[in-house]
């Protein structure tokens, strides 16, 4: 465990989080970022495990961190990065500080009896849960905590990354960015709710009768690979879907530069929820437009007709229509309303203000 401070303002909040780098995924990408954003507007300290360890160990860590952090100085907001998290909910309690935790989705409907046990506990003792989504603010709710309690910020996006790494693709391929039209891109972990093994058997076949000259690419990695790869096998369709695995962020942004139309096929898994979706934002900042499932927090992350478009799910034909569209310029998008939309509504920094106004209502709220 280590503890590093942020910058000086009047307000002190502890930063407690499970997910950091240089451990790499999603949950460290959007921990790093939002820890980054709100360092500059209030005065942080970060506790965090020094090593990538099992859940319920790191939670005990953090949980016994937090108290001796508690009893040395004065903290006038607690913040949890995730519900698994809450018990921490208790020591803060004990020392009088409020408690703020972000719920992402999976961390609110994990089906285990004892998480959901305490969960319950913990979770509606928090002065504050922030959603990423709607989806997950519903499911927080439903699992009683106090609609007053919750409120939805999404998830941002680090603007600045992906422009330095765009700057570095065409300096390299010394080209200007222009996308492929007859690519299709995916991207996301190889789990079923994300739908992918659906999409290849149902969907790509339609588009391919549509617009021949295409290929489907798929960045990720998961326990479905294999299903994955023997349904591309079972549909013939070798030569056409490029199944690249894990890449670096060079590589995603190459994908995002010459894709032409980014997918989120979801499906509806009971006892699971896909609680947002930075890939669709990412996508929409390279002006990529996003034909996604309207399903759960899908739509909180894609701005219907400007960022992308969405679909009910498994509508297959729906699905094959509007990417068709898209790929023969029938359905079209403004790339740079896209970008400038993104920036505007998800870049951290707009987020980190957002987590701050609701810092002081928790604040004012125990005056």
């Amino acid at each position: 465990m280590d503890i590093t401070s942020g910058s000086t303002t009047e307000m002190r909040v502890l930063f407690v989080t499970r997910k950091y780098p240089p451990v790499k995924g999603g949950m460290e990408r959007v921990s790093y970022d939002l820890h980054a954003s709100l360092s500059k507007i209030v005065s942080l300290s970060l506790i965090k495990p020094s090593m990538d360890y099992p859940a319920p160990f790191s939670v005990l860590l953090l949980f016994l961190k937090v108290l001796r952090e508690l009893s040395r100085g004065d903290y006038d907001i607690v913040y949890l990065q995730d519900c698994m998290l809450s018990p921490i909910i208790l020591v803060a309690k004990i020392f009088g500080v409020p408690t703020v935790v972000s719920a992402h989705g999976l961390d609110v409907v994990y089906p285990n009896p004892l998480y959901r046990l305490m969960t319950r506990m913990f979770l509606g003792k928090a002065d504050r849960v922030i959603c990423v989504s709607s989806a997950t603010m519903t499911a927080c709710r439903e699992r009683g905590i106090a609609p007053e309690r919750t409120v939805v910020i999404p998830n941002g996006l680090n603007t600045s990354k992906w422009d330095e790494i765009a700057s570095e693709i065409r300096e390299r391929e010394n080209q200007v960015a222009v996308q492929n039209e007859n690519m299709i891109l995916s991207v996301g972990r190889l789990v079923e709710r994300k739908g992918f093994h659906w999409f290849i058997s149902n969907v790509l076949p339609r588009v391919i009768s549509e617009v021949p000259n295409i290929r489907y690419t798929l960045i990720g990695n998961g326990k479905m690979r294999k299903e994955i790869e023997h349904v591309v096998s079972k549909t013939k369709l070798k030569d056409r879907v490029v199944l690249l695995g894990k890449v670096s962020d060079y590589e995603v942004a190459k994908a995002y530069v010459h894709a032409s139309v980014m997918v989120t096929p979801n499906i509806p898994i009971e006892g699971e929820l896909e609680g947002f979706g930075v890939g669709n934002l990412e996508a929409a900042y390279f002006g990529v437009p996003v034909v996604a499932a309207k399903l759960e927090g899908i739509p909180d992350a894609v701005i219907e007709g400007v960022t992308g478009t969405l679909v009910e799910p498994l509508d297959s034909s729906e699905f094959a229509r509007r990417i068709s569209g898209i790929l023969k310029g029938e359905i079209r998008f403004d790339r740079r309303l896209m970008r400038q939309t993104i920036q505007q509504r998800y870049s951290w920094d707009s987020i980190a203000l957002s987590f701050r106004s609701e810092f002081d209502k928790v604040l004012q709220e125990r005056c």
